[in-house]
C-alpha cells in the first residue's frame, strides 16, 4: 500500500496521521513524512496536500498554529511554494481563525514576526510610522485587543528598519505611555541582537540606552 495511503487515511473524527503530527508540533515527524510523500507524489500533488484544508477547514499549519506550535509553523511554510503562503495563513478555518490569528493568539513573536513578512503586514501600518494617527488595520486591532500583548506588538515593531520608525509606531500605538516603554523593552529583549544590548547595557540609564539603540545613534 503506498505510504501516501496511509499518511493521509483520516480516523473517525477526521484526522489524518500528517494532521495529527502537525497539532503535535512534531518537527521529527514531519521530517519523515514529508520526504516520503514527495518520493512518492509529483511536487503539485505533495503542494496540494500540504494547503489543502480539511472538514474543519483547516490545513497543516492551521493545526500547528492553533496548539501554539509555531517551529512547526514555519516548517511546514517553508515546504510550500513563497507565493503560496500569504494566502494559507491569512484564510480562516471553519472557526473563524486563521494561521497569523492563531499565530497572535498562542505563537511566539519571532514566529510572528515571520508570518507578518509573509504578508507583507508593513504595507498596513507604514503610516504609523509617519507620525500620523491612522486606525489599526484589522490585524493589529486584533492584537490590541488582547490583555498579553506587549511580546505580540514587538513583532510588528520589527518589521521597521529604523530605531526612528520603530519608535515613532510604538508612540502612535493607543497604549498607555508605560506600555509603549515596556513594548520597547520587550522588543530588544527578543529582537535587538545580544552584542548590541550588552554593549549599551554598560554605560547610562536604561531609558538613555533605549533611546540610543533604536536611534541608531551609535
Amino acid at each position: 500500500m503506498p505510504i501516501s495511503h496511509n499518511l493521509l487515511a483520516t480516523n473517525r473524527i477526521g484526522l489524518s496521521p500528517l494532521s495529527t503530527a502537525a497539532s503535535a508540533g512534531d518537527i521529527n515527524l514531519l521530517k519523515q513524512y514529508f520526504p516520503s510523500l514527495q518520493k512518492e507524489l509529483s511536487e503539485q500533488r505533495f503542494q496540494e496536500i500540504i494547503t489543502n484544508r480539511d472538514q474543519y477547514g483547516r490545513s497543516l499549519a492551521h493545526h500547528a498554529a492553533a496548539l501554539g506550535h509555531s517551529e512547526a509553523v514555519l516548517f511546514i511554510l517553508q515546504c510550500i511554494d513563497a507565493d503560496k503562503r500569504p494566502q494559507l495563513i491569512s484564510i480562516p478555518d471553519n472557526a473563524g481563525h486563521s494561521v497569523l490569528e492563531y499565530g497572535i493568539l498562542y505563537g511566539s513573536a519571532k514566529a510572528l514576526y515571520e508570518l507578518l513578512k509573509m504578508v507583507d503586514a508593513k504595507t498596513e501600518v507604514e503610516d504609523m510610522a509617519e507620525w500620523v494617527m491612522p486606525e489599526p488595520p484589522p490585524l493589529l486591532s486584533f492584537a490590541l485587543s488582547l490583555k498579553d500583548r506587549r511580546e505580540i506588538l514587538a513583532a510588528w515593531v520589527n518589521l521597521f528598519d529604523t530605531g526612528k520608525d520603530q519608535q515613532a509606531f510604538i508612540n502612535n500605538l493607543p497604549c498607555a505611555p508605560a506600555e509603549k516603554e515596556a513594548i520597547l523593552e520587550v522588543h530588544q529583549r527578543l529582537f535587538v541582537p545580544e552584542w548590541v544590548v550588552v554593549f549599551y547595557g554598560s554605560a547610562g540609564s536604561k531609558q538613555s540606552n533605549l533611546e540610543s539603540v533604536l536611534s541608531g545613534d551609535n
